[in-house]
């Protein structure tokens, strides 16, 4: 805590005020955090914190002024799947208090109270903390440093921003690409042509902010890297994470399951003959699901469905509810070894399946999936309920088809961003012949059952007139987009996990 203390000094955070009578003062406190890598302890941390709920909108900040962009998942699995194939360097950089570099700016007067535990001997009494810079807590602390990444980055080491994911940078050189890097909060995810352009960008970042090289990646956002170069590979896998999880929620001693959900069960609304739960169990059932999001996010789309159903119902969830999630759990428990697998010797085309499960679930609206790949790497998937409740399979599919093609069109726009090379018009593979069919028909052609599907309909042949997709059949047993739609047998999950690039 002293040393949190002196350094903030030393970098000018703030300057010692009296106070006006109407001042808003902004609240403090120390977070502690013990830092982990590969399950071992790497650092003890101690960092003062502004309590942001403290702040007054108009006063101490505005409401479209907070807003700070990470990178997508997607991005930085394609990042990682492009570095694997190109054999591209990968090379993790930390950014020391990122915050600290944002600067207060004149329209703005934040005063805050010192911390606790009189460590600052030699502020007079009844003063307070004016701030100079944006601390950590802060509503507006993300966007300030934000800013200043980005004039770091563009103004004054030349890099290009991409327009489809704003934490996305990139620089090319003599019609090559040399670098390209995602940025989450003070994360930074590297990635060179070779071992001197590395240095030589991180020797030059370093002149503007104090960074920590930490080398070829192998750590990033809670996920352990595994890169094997003569095939071309890079591997994903949460473990630890998953460790720590089924340990915090006593589940790590407990038999594994074979599906992260029982075949073919529908979750539905808690009986109102069942107790409703207290708050602090409605709030444990939600961290049940919050630990499981993240896992889904990032490398498991195995339990992607599972975990959209669960979330169904974390307001009023029921013994059947917290009976799936552990079931979840137990799977992951037996699976937590497995790795997403990104990268290929060759890059291939982006393609992609939809499916929809019609309209099996709770409340007649369908769940919709999709899957895409990128030099055979699985870069981006969904699995979500949609808006509308349809009335036929057809018109179920024809919304997933239309949820998938708008991924579709940004990862085209995205990769041809970053590759500077039109690429292909991204297939996306339906398991609806009868979809396929009204896409394909002439406009004029409408039934009594499909007149109203001009919507969806024109959206998807617009699309594929302007050769931003094209759409083809694909066998049901072939549809890997099918395990992100309903739970599936132990066979099917398997084998479609492994057809997705998820392995031991």
């Amino acid at each position: 805590m002293k040393a949190e203390i002196e350094s903030l000094e030393s970098l000018g955070t703030w300057e010692y005020v009296k106070p006006p009578a109407d001042a808003n003062i902004i609240g403090s406190r120390f977070v502690y955090k013990t830092k982990y890598e590969l399950g071992k302890q790497t650092k003890l941390k101690s960092r003062l914190v502004a309590q942001g709920f403290s702040q007054q909108e108009g006063i101490d900040y505005y409401a479209n002024d907070i807003f700070a962009p990470v990178a997508c998942m997607s991005s930085t699995r394609f990042i990682l799947a492009l570095a694997a194939s190109l054999d591209y360097e990968t090379t993790q950089i930390d950014i020391k208090s990122a915050y600290l570099y944002g600067n207060v700016t004149d329209e703005e007067t934040l005063y805050l109270c010192p911390p606790p535990g009189n460590l600052l001997p030699n502020l007079p009494e009844g003063y307070v903390l004016k701030l100079r810079k944006t601390l950590y807590g802060l509503k507006q602390a993300g966007r300030r440093w934000y800013e200043k990444l980005c004039n770091i980055l563009i103004k004054l080491l030349g890099l290009k921003k991409s327009t489809y994911d704003n934490a996305v940078f990139y620089r090319y050189h003599e019609n090559k690409l040399i670098l390209i890097l995602s940025c989450h909060v003070d994360d930074i995810t590297l990635c060179t042509i070779n071992k001197a352009t590395a240095q030589a960008f991180v020797t030059a970042l370093s002149g503007h902010v104090q960074v920590t090289d930490g080398g070829e990646i192998h750590w990033i956002l809670g996920m352990e890297i595994q890169r094997d170069r003569n095939n071309h590979t890079i591997k994903l896998r949460q473990k630890h994470y998953i460790e720590n999880i089924l340990k915090r929620y006593n589940f790590d001693q407990l038999h594994t399951r074979r599906t992260p959900m029982l075949p073919g069960q529908n979750l539905s609304p808690r009986p109102g003959s069942e107790p409703q739960w207290d708050a602090a169990a409605i709030k444990h059932y939600m961290s049940l699901v919050g630990g499981l999001r993240y896992v889904a996010d990032c490398t498991r789309p195995d339990i992607a469905y599972c975990t959209g159903q669960l979330a169904r119902y974390l307001n009023d969830p029921g013994e059947e509810h917290y009976a799936a999630a552990k079931q979840c759990y137990l799977y992951l428990k037996g699976t937590c070894n497995y790795w997403l697998n990104l990268g290929s010797p060759t890059i291939t085309s982006t393609y992609g399946f939809a499916d929809s499960d019609g309209m099996s679930t709770y409340g007649n609206k369908p769940i919709m999936g999709y899957a895409f790949k990128f030099a055979e790497s699985l870069i981006s998937w969904s699995s979500k309920r949609g808006t509308l409740v349809t009335l036929s399979v057809t018109e179920a599919e024809l919304c997933a088809l239309a949820h998938a093609s708008q991924e579709a069109i940004y990862l085209k726009g995205f990769i041809e961003e970053i590759l500077n090379a039109e690429q292909e018009p991204v297939l996306i593979n339906s398991d609806s012949a009868s979809t396929l069919a009204i896409i394909r028909a002439p406009e004029e052609q409408h039934t009594q059952r499909t007149k109203h599907f001009n919507i969806h309909k024109n959206f998807l042949t617009d699309r594929i007139h302007q050769r931003y997709i094209r759409v083809k059949h694909v066998s049901t047993n072939d549809q890997l987009a099918d395990i992100l739609t309903k739970a599936l047998s132990a066979d099917k999950i398997k084998r479609f996990s492994r057809l997705l690039g998820i392995s031991a």
